[in-house]
């Protein structure tokens, strides 16, 4: 123990930024990071969750969109947080559009009353 009473032993640990709804993780996820999606499921750990599956690369524009929608349902059920949970949304829309991706997305669209944003939101998944 040190003299200002502290284990110096002990462990600086920092932990990535809590995605912020409507901001992009900036966590970069490794494959040696397979288990730490069921870790974090397991512990209900749902901010760490979500930017974990926001920052995770996929193999496929469906995988992403999956990994997308898994996010924004644990923004909108877990954390409460629906307007994250619509921007999840779109983002999946853009990566590939699946109809779980576009029914949710036009889902909270119609129950924020933001269905005017739709068009714009279905023209720029047309064009990725």
């Amino acid at each position: 123990m040190s003299s200002n009473g502290h284990n110096s032993d002990a462990r600086n640990t920092t932990t990535a930024p809590l995605p912020q709804p409507g901001r992009p993780a900036t966590l970069e996820v490794n494959a040696d990071d397979v288990g730490l999606e069921s870790l974090y499921e397991d512990q209900q750990a749902w901010p760490e969750l979500v930017e974990f599956l926001l920052a995770k690369e996929a193999d496929s524009a469906t995988a992403r969109a999956s990994d997308l929608i898994k996010a924004g349902a644990i923004f909108e059920r877990r954390i409460g947080d629906i307007e994250g949970a619509f921007l999840t949304y779109v983002e999946a829309v853009k990566a590939a559009a699946t109809d779980e991706a576009i029914a949710n997305v036009e889902r909270l669209a119609f129950e924020m009353d933001r269905q005017a944003e739709l068009p714009a939101c279905f023209a720029s998944a047309a064009t990725a």
